[in-house]
């Protein structure tokens, strides 16, 4: 579970602690096709 949970935090870099969801990532914004 620490390398999922470590893996999502290195990939978003976020400040976010241990939330599964992605409340703020603009990377692909579904109007981009």
């Amino acid at each position: 579970m620490a390398l999922i949970l470590t893996g999502c935090v290195v990939k978003q870099q976020q400040p976010a602690p241990v939330e599964p969801t992605q409340p703020v990532e603009p990377v692909q914004p579904v109007p981009q096709t």
